[in-house]
């Protein structure tokens, strides 16, 4: 389900500061986010999360896109599933 009510929603901020995170300690990629672009989520056993924002490298004005899909747990905590940047 499309989310644009959390387009600048502190929870999705958590959510990209974490897929940042993970970016730098998993790839080794470096970004700074720019803008979320899309949310959309689902509901499991938990929330399903896909955050669509754009991010750039320090190195480079280059515009970066990046995916990540985050699941939070009924009680709050969150984890990466996948993030990916091109």
């Amino acid at each position: 389900m499309d989310r644009p009510d959390l387009l600048h929603d502190p929870l999705t901020t958590s959510m990209v500061r974490l897929a940042v995170s993970e970016l730098a300690t998993k790839q080794n990629l470096f970004v700074t986010p720019d803008d979320v672009i899309a949310v959309a989520s689902q509901v499991v056993n938990g929330i399903n999360y896909l955050v669509v924002f754009k991010a750039h490298t320090p190195s480079s004005d280059r515009a970066l896109f990046c995916t990540t899909k985050v699941y939070q747990t009924f009680t709050g905590e969150q984890s990466i599933t996948s993030v990916n940047c091109a």
